[in-house]
């Protein structure tokens, strides 16, 4: 029977779960064009990088890093700041409205009342 080397496979899957993470990025339409359209100043227009998203083969891994990581700039997903705000918020009141409430206490037992005629 082998020793298993505990550190070495976290570490290799460590490496292995990184590189996945990282292969999305590889494959996505926004690292093959201008950065500077995901990143619009302050009132400019997403629209065009929000077109790129559309077609694009990872939009939901990149807009899951952008909710998991709480990217605060730029178009991730297709999704601006303000709208994975948004998502974010609906997400958190869709799970408070279908989680169980509290479980009801039950109810107290009856006072035992003592028989008529005795001292209570």
């Amino acid at each position: 029977m082998k020793n298993l080397d505990v550190t070495g496979a976290l570490a290799s899957l460590a490496l292995h779960s990184d590189a996945l993470e990282e292969d999305w990025r590889d494959q996505a339409l926004c690292a093959q064009t201008d950065a500077e359209s995901f990143f619009p100043e302050k009132g400019g227009s997403s629209r065009a990088a929000k077109k790129i998203c559309q077609s694009c083969d990872v939009r939901e891994q990149c807009l899951q890093a952008a909710l998991d990581n709480d990217e605060r700039f730029g178009i991730w997903g297709g999704l601006s700041e303000r709208e994975r705000r948004g998502l974010k918020h609906r997400s958190l009141e869709l799970t408070e409205a279908t989680a169980p409430g509290p479980t009801p206490r039950p109810a107290a037992p009856a006072a035992v009342q003592p028989p008529e005629g005795t001292a209570a």
